[in-house]
C-alpha cells in the first residue's frame, strides 16, 4: 500500500466536503439554498469526526484490554488463545488506522492533497484498458494526459479531471486508507462510466 502517510498520518467513511454541495448536481441552485446545504454539510462532517474520535478512544481501550489478555494467555501456555486474540487485535488495529486516516484526510488542505497527488504514481483504469498517470504541479500532468484527462484541479477535497475543452470530464473521491480515487457517476460531469485511479504500492518498483 502506498499510503498518504508521507503527507499526513499513516490514514472508512469518506467525509463529504462541504464545497461539494455547491457543485452537486444543480448548477442553478439559489445562493441561499447553496449556503444552507454547505452549512449542513459542515455540521455533518464535524459530527462524523467527533463520532469517529469517540469510537477510536473506545477501541484504543479495548485494544489495551485485549493486549493484557493476550499476554495472560501466553504466560499460561494457552498459545492458541493468544494467537486468536492477537488476530482479532490486528483486525481492530487496521480499523482504527483507517478511522484515524479518515479524520486526518478531513483536515487536509489543498496543498497537502496536491503534494500527495504529485508524489504518487497512479494507474488509470477505464473500460477496456489502463495507463499510467502522473500528476504535475499547477494542474498539469507529467505523464498520461490526453484529450479527456488534459488538466486537473481540486474542488474542496474532490479531484476534477478536465478535458481539453475546459469541461469537467470526471470528478473523484479519495479512499484515505489506500490513496486510490473512485469517480462519481452522477452530477455535472461528462463521464459517468466507472473509473479507478489506483495509487502505486511500495513494491511497484518500476514506478
Amino acid at each position: 500500500m502506498r499510503p498518504i502517510h508521507a503527507v499526513l498520518l499513516p490514514m472508512v467513511v469518506v467525509l463529504v466536503p462541504a464545497s461539494a454541495h455547491a457543485e452537486d448536481p444543480a448548477p442553478n441552485l439559489p445562493p441561499q439554498a447553496a449556503q444552507l446545504l454547505t452549512s449542513s454539510a459542515e455540521s455533518e462532517n464535524r459530527l462524523q469526526v467527533d463520532y469517529l474520535q469517540k469510537l477510536i478512544d473506545e477501541q484504543d481501550k479495548l485494544l489495551a484490554q485485549l493486549a493484557k489478555i493476550c499476554k495472560s494467555c501466553a504466560r499460561d501456555g494457552n498459545l492458541d488463545g493468544a494467537v486468536a486474540v492477537k488476530t482479532r487485535m490486528s483486525t481492530l488495529e487496521d480499523t482504527v488506522r483507517d478511522e484515524k486516516n479518515t479524520i486526518a484526510f478531513s483536515h487536509m488542505g489543498a496543498d497537502d492533497i496536491e503534494k500527495f497527488l504529485i508524489s504518487t504514481p497512479y494507474t488509470f483504469h477505464y473500460p477496456g484498458g489502463s495507463r499510467g498517470l502522473r500528476f504535475g504541479p499547477h494542474g498539469t500532468f507529467s505523464d498520461g494526459a490526453n484529450e479527456n484527462e488534459n488538466s486537473w484541479r481540486l474542488n474542496g477535497q474532490k479531484l476534477e479531471l478536465v478535458n481539453d475543452a475546459g469541461q469537467v470530464f470526471s470528478r473523484w473521491n479519495c479512499d484515505p486508507g489506500t490513496g486510490d480515487w473512485t469517480n462519481e457517476k452522477f452530477g455535472n460531469v461528462i463521464c459517468t462510466t466507472e473509473l479507478h485511479l489506483i495509487a502505486a504500492k511500495p513494491d511497484d518498483s518500476k514506478n
